[in-house]
């Protein structure tokens, strides 16, 4: 390891805010791998953030998420999901690193650190399931009434 790297710190909490999703180890792996691709310059949060997401996708953290679990939506990094956070979601399909949901305005996917689960019974997920689907069908109704003139 370069003495000179090993220097080089953090200068906000922006830049190691998600370098905390890692075990200690990680972490100061991860800020040091970061401080070499910014050519031993002090790394912006951006770049660090980068990085984590990259280790993280290489290491496969099981999606523990199944359909028609009902989920809160946490919208951090992601500008798709701005003016969604704190929303409940359905699980419509469940991949890998991701899950399709639907929300009140239609259906997306989303990595799995966008979600909270709720952990609801199954009864509730089912009441949920529900509700959506009423509410879905009266949003097509509305839609085609409005389209309609």
């Amino acid at each position: 390891m370069c003495p000179k790297r090993s220097q080089i710190l953090p200068t906000s909490e922006r830049q190691v805010r998600s370098i905390t999703k890692l075990e200690p180890q990680q972490q100061w792996e991860v800020w040091q791998t970061t401080v070499e691709e910014a050519g031993d310059k002090v790394p912006s949060a951006r770049f660090v953030s980068d990085v984590v997401r990259r280790i993280m996708e290489r290491t496969k953290a099981p999606n523990l998420y199944c359909v028609e679990e009902v989920c809160q939506i946490i919208a951090k990094d992601n500008p798709d999901l701005r003016g969604k956070g704190g929303c409940w979601c359905i699980v419509n399909h469940v991949g890998e690193f991701s899950c399709t949901v639907l929300v009140w305005d239609g259906e997306y996917t989303v990595r799995i650190d966008h979600l909270k689960p709720l952990n609801y019974l199954e009864s509730e997920c089912h009441q949920m399931q529900q509700i959506s689907d009423a509410c879905g069908g009266l949003r097509l109704r509305i839609n085609r009434l409005r389209d309609g003139g």
